[in-house]
Formats: structure tokens, C-alpha cells, sequence
């Protein structure tokens, strides 16, 4: 879809979208890989980044795409302890596989209604 046409709304979901599912890769990694002694493990960086979006919109300002610029989800790496992980990771990771893919299933919810308006803008109300 055209950028300008998405607007902010559109570029937030895109972001979330994208931090939704490197989550999901980056949990089976580290589901994968919980015997392997030196592994480190994987945890997906975004939520933080969006601390000045949240504070704009708290203190009721408005959000452009230049807030956006240089947000995007990242893979942080604890250092490999040197053991195989321990079985309560395994637990911690499949509940945020679980907790992930009820987010990803919003977000793609949201997704769908936010371009349905855009359809609806476009059409001027004609179906």
C-alpha cells in the first residue's frame, strides 16, 4: 500500500505486525536450541522504542511519520551461559509463543479493519 495513504495508524500496525513475528522465530530458536551448552538466547527489542510515541500521545499530541523513523523490532542476545538452558525456559518460552500469537491475531484484526476503512474512504461510502 502507498505510505502516505497508510498514515501513522498503518505504519504503527506494520511495526507490530513485524515485531510479532520475529518474536515467533526468535522463541522456536531459543525452544530449538534450549540443549545447546553454549546458545544465547533470544529476546525480541521493540516495546521500549515506542516510550515517545506513547509519552506524544499521553500528553494528547499528535504522531507523525518522523517519530517512526528508526523504530523497528530487534534480536538481543543474553550471553551463552555455557550449560544447556533449563526445562522452566522451555515453560517461559511457550507462553510467550502462546501470549504472541494471541497479540499477532489483534494485531492482524486490527490490521484488516484499518484497511477496510481505507477502502471505505476511497469508495466515498460505496461498497
Amino acid at each position: 500500500m502507498i505510505p502516505e495513504l497508510e498514515g501513522v495508524t498503518g505504519s504503527l500496525l506494520k511495526l507490530a505486525l513485524d515485531a510479532a513475528v520475529l518474536t515467533q522465530r526468535v522463541a522456536a530458536d531459543n525452544i530449538a536450541n534450549a540443549q545447546s551448552p553454549n546458545f544465547a538466547l533470544g529476546r525480541v527489542s521493540f516495546e521500549h522504542q515506542l516510550a515517545a510515541v506513547r509519552a506524544t500521545l499521553a500528553g494528547g499530541g499528535r504522531v507523525d511519520a518522523g517519530m517512526l523513523r528508526g523504530i523497528a523490532p530487534l534480536v538481543e542476545r543474553s550471553a551463552p551461559s555455557g550449560a544447556p538452558n533449563h526445562v522452566g525456559q522451555l515453560d517461559m518460552e511457550a507462553a510467550l509463543l502462546g501470549e504472541n500469537s494471541v497479540r499477532y491475531q489483534a494485531l492482524l484484526k486490527a490490521w484488516s479493519k484499518h484497511h477496510s476503512l481505507l477502502a471505505l474512504a476511497i469508495g466515498e461510502g460505496k461498497h
